[in-house]
Parts: C-alpha cells; sequence; structure tokens
C-alpha cells in the first residue's frame, strides 16, 4: 500500500507485517522492502541493547556503528524471502527471528575473539555533580561489576538455541518482535491465557538454563 512506512515507529507489529504479506502475495515488489524494513528496526533495537550501557548514553559508538551490523541479515533474508514462500506472519516472525538471532551471535562473537576493545572493557555511567553531567568511561573501585547488557545478551543468545522450538518461538515473538501477548496469542491460535501460561513456562525454563 503506498505511503505506508514500516520503519516509521514502533507501531509496525502484527498487523502491518500481515498487510505487507498480502501485499507480497498479490505481486507488489515494495512488500518485501516493507518486511526487511521491519526486520532492519527488530535487529537495530536488540545491538543497540546489547551494545549501549544505557539507552541514555552511546558509549559503544566508538567499537562500530549499529547499523552497520544489520547489512548481513538483511542480504540473507532477502535471499530466504526469495526461495522460501512465506504463509503468515508466523513464517514471517520466526524466519526474522532467527536471521536476528544469528546476525547478534555473530557480533557477540566478533567481541569474544578481540577484534574489539569491548572483549575487555567494561564501561561505567556515573552522575558527576560538579559538571552536572555523566562521566562516560568511568571504571567503578572496589565494586563488583554490574551485568551489562552485552554480557547478558550474550548469555540469552547462547542458552535460547538449547530451548525446545515452542519455547523459542514464544519467546521471540516477545522479546526480538515486541508483539504484545495478545498479538503473540493470535499467531500461535491460543487464547490469551493459554498464551500467558506458556510464556511464563518458557521464561522460568530460561530462567533455569541462565542460571538466574
Amino acid at each position: 500500500m503506498p505511503g505506508e512506512d514500516p520503519a516509521r515507529s514502533d507501531d509496525m507489529t502484527d498487523t502491518l507485517v500481515r498487510r505487507a504479506i498480502e501485499r507480497l502475495h498479490r505481486g507488489d515488489p515494495a512488500a518485501k522492502n516493507d518486511l526487511l524494513a521491519y526486520a532492519q528496526q527488530q535487529l537495530v533495537r536488540m545491538a543497540r541493547q546489547m551494545l549501549y550501557r544505557t539507552p541514555a548514553y552511546d558509549v559503544v559508538r566508538r567499537w562500530e556503528q549499529t547499523d552497520d551490523v544489520v547489512q548481513g541479515s538483511l542480504i540473507r533474508l532477502s535471499r530466504t524471502i526469495d526461495q522460501r514462500p512465506i504463509d503468515s506472519p508466523r513464517d514471517f516472525f520466526k524466519l526474522a527471528a532467527t536471521n536476528i538471532r544469528w546476525e547478534l551471535g555473530a557480533l557477540r562473537d566478533k567481541y569474544r575473539a578481540g577484534k574489539s576493545h569491548a572483549a575487555n572493557h567494561v564501561t561505567d555511567v556515573q552522575p558527576n555533580p560538579a559538571a552536572g553531567g555523566p562521566v562516560v568511561g568511568g571504571i567503578l573501585d572496589n565494586k563488583e561489576a554490574r551485568p551489562d547488557p552485552f554480557s547478558v545478551m550474550s548469555r540469552y543468545l547462547d542458552v535460547v538455541e538449547t530451548l525446545a522450538e515452542e519455547d523459542r518461538e514464544i519467546l521471540d515473538l516477545i522479546l526480538v518482535h515486541g508483539l504484545t501477548r495478545q498479538e503473540a496469542a493470535d499467531q500461535l491460535g491460543m487464547s490469551l491465557s493459554t498464551f500467558k501460561r506458556r510464556y511464563a513456562d518458557a521464561v522460568e525454563r530460561l530462567g533455569e538454563q541462565l542460571g538466574d
């Protein structure tokens, strides 16, 4: 549909994905671009959560521009859409989530391999009363480092692959795609109460594997 901008805000959820798939089936060449734009939006969101110490400070921008992270995933996803039928939003959400997790894993592994200072650096953001603003890059002495988004996301990427496919799909709909619980329940053909119970069970199993 001309004028639709899937990346314009966080409103791109089940309904707009469904419309894009319907347009894809009608042969609209712009529909695939809209689906890719949605996947890019979600990947950038998660990459920023992983790379940025807090949403307020771009403390790791010096290591890698987030927008550069998405290219490999979008190329791979574009080829897959061409080769594999996307019959429903559920098909697309599963495919996009897999690509997003792969790309985040590749970024994580790059840092772990020591190709970035991020592998051995902890950045802390503290208030600076004298300057009236934050101090970026200060290291807390004599205090145990708090879990940072990079390590939390890294652990999640490892553990989620060990879960049953049903648990992984449920978690992806909420944590990767940001659907509401009602939207996720609709995707899986469940009542809201059933979805909430299964999501709680999946989170519990995830927590057991994470040890937290």
